[in-house]
């Protein structure tokens, strides 16, 4: 079977598995509501199966739409996921509306709100098993794309080392044309571009260009080439200064490259916001007892308030007041602005222990629920700091593209403190680069092994 035939045989029982994974979720969700909950209504099954059918209409329709039965394999599994949530969310949306119009008398709230949880979990699952499946295959010699690398770029030869380390994703290279000694080192065949077949079985199933931006000149021949055949084409463009990336977008017709673009969309941001809200109010409820406690402690051996109150800048340049339990003496800046250091003896004795272990941090859960803060992200600086930084490290201001927060990728490796201001931002740049929910639960669970007590916490 040709890979073509393949691919549209595979999206094909993907389609298949997403339906089946819908009625299932719809059928049970009927059953938890009809049968589990309030067994006095009867004759509703063979209509809710009706409606099962419509569901998973709409589900297949949306999925298709946002391209979740095109191949992923050159692409990473993370944008799947949120693919999944958006078209779940589409296709719940528009049953709603199309029942609210034509029988709004069987408009169940309670199923179709159970069904918003059961049918995202079973096609997750469903396309868990098939993915599952179809890595193993993969390994196993089968279904493959064979893939032609032409360039010499620095990010086309990252692209080669994550696909060299997974061969789960089913793609082999055939040959690198003007490799620049790059393809003995991933052992892979030198080849010119007179002796790629272009036709046939021999011929690749796509071909990856890459160069470096001082050789874009080479690109050019090279497309003009591969248009005139039927291969896929895919381009990884070097782009100077684009530190955490770019998207390609289009207006009408016209492409255009969005540089240092902040990551996440609209469904991520809602999800990470649901992350934040749930942690932050939950720990302020639990840690109002601790709270109280750290004030009485304070004001038995300090002068001046509980709190200490300072603007910070965030993301898009936004001014705000952070809060802190207060560690310092008032007036501990009366001469002007500056860094804590290790032994500061503006710290009072219950702040070095608060700064030492980061309690004094915990009221920032407030700015958390509040949405001026995210629970991780880039930590937030002054802005007296901000007017010296951003003249003196270039891409300083870019950690801005996110929401600041309360712990961050620096802080948990060890970036905090008197420590070098480089490494910190280029900490942030990576956290927003390769920005995921994951990542935040992995930054959460290492800042409570050893992000909260650190030598250079002070």
């Amino acid at each position: 079977m040709g890979n073509r035939k393949l691919t549209n045989t595979l999206s094909f029982v993907l389609m298949i598995s997403d339906i089946l994974a819908t009625i299932v979720a719809w059928e049970f969700s009927y059953y938890i509501r009809f049968v589990v909950m309030d067994n006095s209504q009867g004759g509703l099954f063979e209509i809710f199966l009706y409606y099962s059918f419509v569901l998973a209409g709409l589900v297949v329709l949306f999925s298709t739409s946002n391209h979740l039965y095109i191949s992923s394999r050159y692409f990473s599994w993370y944008n799947e996921f949120f693919l999944v949530i958006k078209s779940q969310i589409q296709a719940v949306a528009a049953f709603v509306i199309l029942l609210y119009f034509t029988q709004p008398d069987r408009l169940s709230r309670l199923t179709i709100g159970l069904y918003a949880g059961f049918g995202f979990i079973t096609i997750l699952i469903a396309r868990g098993l098939f993915r599952g499946l179809l890595e193993k295959t993969r390994r196993q010699g089968h279904n493959l794309r064979h893939v032609l690398v032409v360039g010499q770029g620095t990010d086309l030869e990252h692209y080669v080392n994550l696909l060299s380390k997974h061969p789960e994703k089913g793609v082999r290279f055939t040959g690198w044309i003007k490799d620049s000694g790059l393809a003995k080192k991933y052992n892979i065949a030198q080849k010119n571009l007179e002796e790629i077949p272009l036709h046939g079985p021999d011929a690749p199933d796509a071909v990856i260009i890459g160069y470096n931006s001082n050789n874009h000149y080479e690109l050019d021949p090279i497309l003009f080439f591969f248009n005139k055949t039927p291969i896929q084409t895919l381009i990884i463009p070097d782009i100077e200064n684009a530190f955490i990336g770019y998207t390609i977008e289009e207006f009408h017709g016209v492409p255009m490259i969005s540089i240092n673009p902040a990551r996440p969309n609209a469904i991520q941001l809602f999800l990470k916001r649901l992350m934040d809200l749930s942690i932050s109010f939950i720990g302020l409820t639990m840690l109002l007892p601790f709270f109280i406690i750290i004030a009485i402690l304070i004001k038995l051996t300090s002068r001046g308030p509980v709190f200490f109150g300072q603007e910070r800048m965030t993301q898009n340049g936004d001014i705000f007041t952070i809060w802190k339990f207060r560690s310092m003496y008032i007036n501990a800046e009366k001469d002007g602005a500056k860094w804590a250091q290790k032994g500061d003896n503006r710290c009072t004795p219950v702040g070095k222990v608060l700064r030492k272990i980061s309690l004094d941090e915990l009221p920032q859960l407030w700015n958390v629920l509040k949405g001026e803060m995210s629970l991780v992200g880039p930590r937030p600086e002054r802005p007296v700091f901000i007017e010296q930084f951003k003249h003196e490290i270039p891409s300083y201001m870019l950690r801005h593209r996110m929401k600041s927060g309360i712990t961050g990728w620096a802080q948990v490796n060890g970036w905090r403190g008197e420590t070098s201001l480089v490494n910190r931002i280029e900490c942030d740049l990576y956290y927003i680069r390769h920005w995921s929910l994951v990542l935040d639960i992995k930054i959460l669970f290492l800042t409570f092994l050893r992000g909260f007590v650190h030598e250079n916490a002070y």
